[in-house]
Protein backbone atom coordinates (compact mmCIF):
# COMPACT_ATOMS: atom_id res chain seq x y z
CA UNK A 1 0.00 0.00 0.00
CA UNK A 2 1.89 3.26 -0.88
CA UNK A 3 2.67 5.58 1.74
CA UNK A 4 0.40 8.64 1.18
CA UNK A 5 1.64 10.76 4.80
CA UNK A 6 2.33 14.17 4.45
CA UNK A 7 5.77 14.68 3.58
CA UNK A 8 7.73 17.77 4.00
CA UNK A 9 8.31 20.03 0.77
CA UNK A 10 11.46 19.96 -0.67
CA UNK A 11 12.02 23.59 -1.07
CA UNK A 12 11.22 26.51 0.65
CA UNK A 13 8.29 29.19 -0.54
CA UNK A 14 10.05 32.15 -2.14
CA UNK A 15 9.80 34.08 1.84
CA UNK A 16 11.56 31.40 3.38
CA UNK A 17 14.45 31.26 0.80
CA UNK A 18 15.11 35.24 0.86
CA UNK A 19 14.40 34.75 5.09
CA UNK A 20 17.16 31.85 4.78
CA UNK A 21 19.50 33.70 2.43
CA UNK A 22 18.99 36.95 5.04
CA UNK A 23 20.18 35.01 8.14
CA UNK A 24 23.38 33.73 6.07
CA UNK A 25 24.26 36.99 5.53
CA UNK A 26 23.84 38.18 9.08
CA UNK A 27 25.96 35.60 10.06
CA UNK A 28 28.83 36.19 6.77
CA UNK A 29 28.79 39.72 7.64
CA UNK A 30 29.39 38.88 11.65
CA UNK A 31 32.09 36.88 10.81
CA UNK A 32 33.71 39.43 8.52
CA UNK A 33 33.77 42.16 10.90
CA UNK A 34 35.16 40.35 13.75
CA UNK A 35 38.16 38.39 11.63
CA UNK A 36 38.33 42.01 10.13
CA UNK A 37 39.26 44.11 13.52
CA UNK A 38 41.20 40.75 15.00
CA UNK A 39 43.46 41.20 12.16
CA UNK A 40 43.46 45.05 10.84
CA UNK A 41 43.01 46.46 14.83
CA UNK A 42 45.06 42.91 16.73
CA UNK A 43 41.88 43.12 19.33
CA UNK A 44 41.02 39.57 20.90
CA UNK A 45 37.91 37.55 20.07
CA UNK A 46 35.85 38.85 22.23
CA UNK A 47 37.07 42.42 22.14
CA UNK A 48 36.19 41.94 17.96
CA UNK A 49 32.64 40.47 18.65
CA UNK A 50 31.72 42.90 21.20
CA UNK A 51 32.82 46.05 18.21
CA UNK A 52 30.66 44.18 15.53
CA UNK A 53 27.72 44.25 17.58
CA UNK A 54 27.84 47.93 19.27
CA UNK A 55 28.61 49.02 15.22
CA UNK A 56 25.97 46.94 13.45
CA UNK A 57 23.20 47.81 16.61
CA UNK A 58 23.79 51.38 16.27
CA UNK A 59 24.25 51.73 20.27
CA UNK A 60 27.06 54.71 20.40
CA UNK A 61 29.10 52.94 22.85
CA UNK A 62 32.66 54.11 22.87
CA UNK A 63 35.33 51.74 21.01
CA UNK A 64 36.83 49.24 22.75
CA UNK A 65 40.26 51.00 22.08
CA UNK A 66 41.38 54.02 20.06
CA UNK A 67 41.02 52.89 16.52
CA UNK A 68 44.11 53.02 13.89
CA UNK A 69 43.64 54.58 10.61
CA UNK A 70 43.70 51.12 8.96
CA UNK A 71 40.52 50.47 11.57
CA UNK A 72 38.48 53.85 11.11
CA UNK A 73 38.81 52.23 7.35
CA UNK A 74 37.69 49.26 8.09
CA UNK A 75 34.69 50.41 10.46
CA UNK A 76 33.62 52.72 7.57
CA UNK A 77 33.31 50.19 4.95
CA UNK A 78 31.56 47.84 7.34
CA UNK A 79 29.25 50.41 8.18
CA UNK A 80 28.61 50.79 4.63
CA UNK A 81 27.75 46.98 4.51
CA UNK A 82 25.79 46.63 7.80
CA UNK A 83 23.36 49.19 7.17
CA UNK A 84 22.34 47.58 3.55
CA UNK A 85 22.20 44.02 5.06
CA UNK A 86 20.73 44.56 8.39
CA UNK A 87 17.88 46.03 6.64
CA UNK A 88 17.88 43.75 3.62
CA UNK A 89 17.37 40.85 6.42
CA UNK A 90 15.17 42.66 8.65
CA UNK A 91 12.81 43.06 6.14
CA UNK A 92 12.85 39.12 4.59
CA UNK A 93 12.72 38.37 8.61
CA UNK A 94 9.48 40.08 9.19
CA UNK A 95 8.17 39.19 5.90
CA UNK A 96 8.71 35.33 6.68
CA UNK A 97 7.22 35.64 10.09
CA UNK A 98 4.37 37.66 9.28
CA UNK A 99 3.22 34.96 5.74
CA UNK A 100 3.39 32.26 8.41
CA UNK A 101 0.54 34.18 10.84
CA UNK A 102 -1.14 35.45 7.17
CA UNK A 103 -1.27 31.79 5.84
CA UNK A 104 -2.80 30.15 9.41
CA UNK A 105 -5.11 32.88 9.41
CA UNK A 106 -6.42 32.35 5.85
CA UNK A 107 -6.45 28.42 6.66
CA UNK A 108 -8.69 29.29 9.84
CA UNK A 109 -11.12 31.71 7.65
CA UNK A 110 -11.34 29.13 4.78
CA UNK A 111 -12.41 26.14 6.93
CA UNK A 112 -14.95 28.61 8.86
CA UNK A 113 -16.36 29.28 5.59
CA UNK A 114 -16.90 25.13 5.07
CA UNK A 115 -18.36 24.53 8.31
CA UNK A 116 -20.88 27.43 7.90
CA UNK A 117 -21.67 26.12 4.75
CA UNK A 118 -22.66 22.49 6.36
CA UNK A 119 -26.57 21.55 6.37
CA UNK A 120 -27.76 18.42 7.38
CA UNK A 121 -24.27 17.07 8.52
CA UNK A 122 -23.02 14.37 10.68
CA UNK A 123 -21.11 15.54 13.58
CA UNK A 124 -18.13 12.48 14.10
CA UNK A 125 -16.25 13.07 17.49
CA UNK A 126 -13.52 11.42 17.17
CA UNK A 127 -10.82 10.49 14.70
CA UNK A 128 -9.25 6.93 15.76
CA UNK A 129 -9.62 4.10 13.82
CA UNK A 130 -13.40 3.60 14.75
CA UNK A 131 -13.87 7.65 13.58
CA UNK A 132 -11.78 7.16 10.28
CA UNK A 133 -14.17 3.84 9.71
CA UNK A 134 -17.48 5.97 10.03
CA UNK A 135 -16.28 8.96 7.93
CA UNK A 136 -15.34 6.08 5.38
CA UNK A 137 -18.90 4.76 4.92
CA UNK A 138 -20.53 8.29 5.22
CA UNK A 139 -18.12 9.63 2.11
CA UNK A 140 -19.37 6.57 0.54
CA UNK A 141 -22.72 7.30 0.98
CA UNK A 142 -21.91 11.07 0.28
CA UNK A 143 -22.93 13.00 3.17
CA UNK A 144 -21.86 15.85 4.68
CA UNK A 145 -19.15 15.60 7.72
CA UNK A 146 -17.61 17.49 10.31
CA UNK A 147 -14.75 16.20 11.79
CA UNK A 148 -13.59 16.94 15.51
CA UNK A 149 -10.78 15.86 16.98
CA UNK A 150 -8.22 16.67 19.27
CA UNK A 151 -5.31 16.44 17.07
CA UNK A 152 -6.72 15.45 13.02
CA UNK A 153 -4.80 14.77 10.60
CA UNK A 154 -5.07 17.73 8.41
CA UNK A 155 -3.37 16.35 5.14
CA UNK A 156 -5.73 13.34 5.26
CA UNK A 157 -8.89 15.63 6.10
CA UNK A 158 -7.86 17.98 3.83
CA UNK A 159 -7.42 15.33 0.68
CA UNK A 160 -11.15 13.68 1.64
CA UNK A 161 -12.40 16.96 1.31
CA UNK A 162 -13.91 16.79 4.60
CA UNK A 163 -14.09 19.45 7.23
CA UNK A 164 -12.48 19.52 10.56
CA UNK A 165 -12.36 21.39 14.09
CA UNK A 166 -9.14 21.06 16.42
CA UNK A 167 -10.80 20.83 19.97
CA UNK A 168 -12.90 18.85 22.55
CA UNK A 169 -16.03 17.50 21.38
CA UNK A 170 -17.05 17.96 25.07
CA UNK A 171 -17.10 21.33 25.04
CA UNK A 172 -20.20 23.49 24.27
CA UNK A 173 -18.68 26.37 22.39
CA UNK A 174 -16.79 23.53 20.08
CA UNK A 175 -20.38 21.77 19.49
CA UNK A 176 -21.57 25.14 18.21
CA UNK A 177 -18.64 26.11 16.13
CA UNK A 178 -18.99 22.45 14.57
CA UNK A 179 -23.04 23.62 13.66
CA UNK A 180 -24.77 21.25 15.82
CA UNK A 181 -28.05 23.56 15.64
CA UNK A 182 -28.22 22.54 11.37
CA UNK A 183 -26.78 19.06 12.12
CA UNK A 184 -28.81 15.85 10.94
CA UNK A 185 -26.89 13.22 13.79
CA UNK A 186 -23.96 13.24 16.43
CA UNK A 187 -21.53 9.89 16.14
CA UNK A 188 -19.69 10.17 19.49
CA UNK A 189 -16.31 7.77 18.44
CA UNK A 190 -14.06 8.57 20.72
CA UNK A 191 -11.51 6.30 22.61
CA UNK A 192 -12.64 7.38 26.08
CA UNK A 193 -15.67 6.30 27.30
CA UNK A 194 -16.11 9.20 29.81
CA UNK A 195 -15.53 11.38 26.92
CA UNK A 196 -18.27 9.88 24.97
CA UNK A 197 -20.54 10.56 27.90
CA UNK A 198 -19.64 13.77 28.33
CA UNK A 199 -20.52 14.69 24.03
CA UNK A 200 -23.61 13.10 24.20
CA UNK A 201 -24.80 15.03 27.55
CA UNK A 202 -23.22 18.13 25.67
CA UNK A 203 -25.20 17.63 22.29
CA UNK A 204 -28.65 15.87 24.01
CA UNK A 205 -28.52 19.52 25.82
CA UNK A 206 -27.83 21.65 23.07
CA UNK A 207 -29.92 19.91 20.59
CA UNK A 208 -32.95 17.66 22.29
CA UNK A 209 -34.16 16.31 18.80
CA UNK A 210 -30.45 15.53 17.43
CA UNK A 211 -30.07 11.75 16.41
CA UNK A 212 -27.24 10.10 19.08
CA UNK A 213 -24.98 7.42 18.30
CA UNK A 214 -22.11 6.82 20.85
CA UNK A 215 -19.39 4.20 21.06
CA UNK A 216 -18.87 2.19 24.39
CA UNK A 217 -15.98 0.21 25.20
CA UNK A 218 -17.11 -1.36 28.90
CA UNK A 219 -20.33 -3.25 29.20
CA UNK A 220 -21.65 -0.93 31.83
CA UNK A 221 -21.16 2.16 29.48
CA UNK A 222 -24.19 1.19 27.27
CA UNK A 223 -26.99 1.93 30.06
CA UNK A 224 -24.69 5.42 31.25
CA UNK A 225 -25.16 6.47 27.44
CA UNK A 226 -28.66 5.75 26.88
CA UNK A 227 -28.87 7.77 30.37
CA UNK A 228 -27.60 10.99 29.09
CA UNK A 229 -29.35 10.49 25.59
CA UNK A 230 -27.86 8.72 23.17
CA UNK A 231 -30.58 7.17 20.64
CA UNK A 232 -28.21 3.85 20.11
CA UNK A 233 -25.02 2.66 21.26
CA UNK A 234 -22.98 0.55 19.55
CA UNK A 235 -19.87 -1.91 21.32
CA UNK A 236 -17.20 -2.48 18.72
CA UNK A 237 -15.80 -5.42 20.79
CA UNK A 238 -19.71 -7.09 20.91
CA UNK A 239 -20.56 -6.34 17.15
CA UNK A 240 -17.24 -7.65 15.90
CA UNK A 241 -17.76 -10.93 18.34
CA UNK A 242 -21.53 -11.66 17.25
CA UNK A 243 -19.79 -10.96 13.59
CA UNK A 244 -17.72 -13.62 13.81
CA UNK A 245 -19.49 -16.16 15.92
CA UNK A 246 -22.10 -15.67 12.51
CA UNK A 247 -19.31 -15.76 10.42
CA UNK A 248 -18.67 -19.49 11.61
CA UNK A 249 -21.74 -20.79 11.77
CA UNK A 250 -23.72 -18.96 8.80
CA UNK A 251 -20.46 -17.83 6.35
CA UNK A 252 -23.69 -17.62 3.67
CA UNK A 253 -25.47 -15.00 5.33
CA UNK A 254 -22.66 -12.81 6.67
CA UNK A 255 -21.61 -12.87 3.04
CA UNK A 256 -25.10 -12.01 2.00
CA UNK A 257 -25.52 -8.63 5.03
CA UNK A 258 -21.77 -8.02 3.86
CA UNK A 259 -23.18 -6.94 0.00
CA UNK A 260 -24.98 -4.35 1.81
CA UNK A 261 -22.25 -2.13 2.55
CA UNK A 262 -19.92 -3.48 -0.48
CA UNK A 263 -20.39 -3.11 -4.23
CA UNK A 264 -21.77 -6.20 -5.58
CA UNK A 265 -21.32 -6.66 -9.27
CA UNK A 266 -21.62 -3.16 -9.94
CA UNK A 267 -24.82 -2.33 -7.90
CA UNK A 268 -24.57 -1.20 -4.55
CA UNK A 269 -27.16 -2.70 -2.26
CA UNK A 270 -28.48 -0.34 0.65
CA UNK A 271 -31.09 -0.70 3.82
CA UNK A 272 -32.57 1.90 3.99
CA UNK A 273 -35.73 3.78 5.93
CA UNK A 274 -38.40 5.90 4.26
CA UNK A 275 -41.06 7.48 5.97
CA UNK A 276 -44.79 7.45 4.85
CA UNK A 277 -45.70 11.40 4.97
CA UNK A 278 -49.01 12.85 5.17
CA UNK A 279 -51.18 13.13 1.50
CA UNK A 280 -48.04 11.06 -0.22
CA UNK A 281 -49.29 9.20 -2.75
CA UNK A 282 -48.60 5.22 -0.53
CA UNK A 283 -50.99 6.89 2.63
CA UNK A 284 -53.96 4.33 2.70
CA UNK A 285 -52.82 1.51 0.17
CA UNK A 286 -51.67 -1.66 0.57
CA UNK A 287 -48.07 -3.18 -0.72
CA UNK A 288 -50.07 -4.51 -3.66
CA UNK A 289 -51.78 -1.54 -4.44
CA UNK A 290 -48.76 0.51 -4.04
CA UNK A 291 -47.15 -2.06 -5.93
CA UNK A 292 -43.71 -0.70 -5.07
CA UNK A 293 -41.35 -3.55 -6.87
CA UNK A 294 -42.50 -2.64 -10.14
CA UNK A 295 -42.44 0.82 -9.58
CA UNK A 296 -39.48 1.82 -8.20
CA UNK A 297 -37.55 -1.69 -7.84
CA UNK A 298 -37.23 -1.24 -3.84
CA UNK A 299 -38.31 -4.28 -1.31
CA UNK A 300 -40.19 -3.84 1.67
CA UNK A 301 -38.77 -5.75 4.66
CA UNK A 302 -40.42 -4.24 7.50
CA UNK A 303 -42.83 -1.94 8.20
CA UNK A 304 -42.26 0.06 11.42
CA UNK A 305 -45.33 0.88 13.64
CA UNK A 306 -45.96 2.35 17.27
CA UNK A 307 -47.00 -0.88 18.02
CA UNK A 308 -44.05 -2.46 16.96
CA UNK A 309 -42.03 -3.82 13.88
CA UNK A 310 -43.31 -5.84 11.34
CA UNK A 311 -41.06 -7.90 9.51
CA UNK A 312 -41.92 -9.77 6.08
CA UNK A 313 -45.38 -7.28 5.72
CA UNK A 314 -47.33 -9.67 3.19
CA UNK A 315 -48.86 -8.08 0.38
CA UNK A 316 -52.38 -6.90 1.93
CA UNK A 317 -50.37 -4.58 4.62
CA UNK A 318 -51.92 -1.41 5.30
CA UNK A 319 -49.41 1.95 4.57
CA UNK A 320 -49.79 4.70 6.95
CA UNK A 321 -48.45 8.32 7.63
CA UNK A 322 -45.78 8.27 10.41
CA UNK A 323 -44.99 4.83 9.38
CA UNK A 324 -41.47 3.66 8.13
CA UNK A 325 -40.81 1.31 6.13
CA UNK A 326 -37.54 -0.80 5.40
CA UNK A 327 -36.45 -1.19 2.38
CA UNK A 328 -33.74 -3.14 0.34
CA UNK A 329 -32.33 -1.67 -2.81
CA UNK A 330 -30.31 0.61 -5.13
CA UNK A 331 -28.73 4.05 -4.11
CA UNK A 332 -31.38 5.09 -7.04
CA UNK A 333 -34.61 2.99 -6.03
CA UNK A 334 -34.47 4.51 -2.54
CA UNK A 335 -34.37 7.80 -4.05
CA UNK A 336 -37.61 7.11 -6.10
CA UNK A 337 -39.63 5.32 -3.15
CA UNK A 338 -38.47 8.15 -1.11
CA UNK A 339 -40.54 10.56 -3.74
CA UNK A 340 -43.29 8.37 -3.73
CA UNK A 341 -43.72 8.74 -0.04
CA UNK A 342 -43.30 12.68 -0.04
CA UNK A 343 -45.97 13.02 -2.86
CA UNK A 344 -43.26 14.39 -5.06
CA UNK A 345 -44.21 11.92 -7.67
CA UNK A 346 -45.16 8.67 -9.12
CA UNK A 347 -44.29 6.36 -11.89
Amino acid sequence: MPDIRPRRPSNLSEPGRRALLALLFLVFLGVAGTVGYRVVEGWSWLESVYMVIITVSTVGFREVQPLSDSGRVFTVIFISLAIGTVGFSVAQLVEFTLEGHLEGFRRMRSMQKRIDALDGHYIVCGYGRVGQEVVTELLRKHAQILVIDLKPPEFELNRDGVPFIQGNATSEEVLTDAGIQRARGLIAAMDSDTENVFTVLTARTLKPGLFLIARASEPGTTRKLKMVGADRVVSPYVTSGRRMAAMATHPEVVEFLEHFTSPLEGIELELGSVMVEASSELEGKSLAEADLRRRCGAMVIAVRRETGMKFNPDAGTRLERGQKLMVLGTRDQLSKLEQMARGAGGE
